[in-house]
C-alpha cells in the first residue's frame, strides 16, 4: 500500500502460520500430496511473500501488527489506529507440512528474517 509521499509498506506473516492457515482454509490438512505438487504462483494468495514485499519500503509483521503499524503511522505523521478488538490469529501447527513449507517458501524465511 502506498503511504502518500512516505513510501510503500507491506504486511508480512510468518510463512508457517500463513500456510497452516491456508491449508486449513482449503480443508487440505490430510492432503500432503496436494501441497507436494503445489508450485506457488507469483500473483495469488499462495505466492511467496518476498515477491510482493521486496517493493515495500517498510515491512510490518502481522505478529506485531498493532505496534509496528502504529510506529509506522507515527513516523510518517499519521494518527494511530486503535486495535482494541484485534486478535492475532494463530493457526495450530501442521508439522507434517513443515519441511515442504521450508522448501517452497525458502526465500520468505531468508529474505524476511523468519526462523526455519
Amino acid at each position: 500500500f502506498p503511504s502518500h509521499d512516505s513510501g510503500w509498506f507491506t504486511i508480512i506473516r510468518n510463512p508457517y502460520q500463513r500456510m497452516y492457515s491456508e491449508i486449513r482454509f482449503r480443508r487440505k490438512e490430510n492432503d500432503l500430496e496436494w501441497f507436494k505438487h503445489l508450485t506457488p504462483p507469483e500473483d495469488d494468495h499462495l505466492c511467496r511473500q518476498f515477491g510482493l514485499a521486496r517493493h515495500g519500503e517498510y515491512w510490518v509483521r502481522y505478529e506485531n501488527l498493532p505496534e509496528e503499524f502504529n510506529l509506522l503511522m507515527r513516523k510518517n505523521g499519521y494518527l494511530e489506529v486503535d486495535f482494541y478488538d484485534w486478535k492475532m490469529s494463530s493457526a495450530p501447527p501442521l508439522h507434517q507440512f513443515d519441511e515442504l513449507i521450508r522448501e517452497k517458501y525458502a526465500i520468505d524465511f531468508e529474505k524476511l528474517g523468519y526462523k526455519k
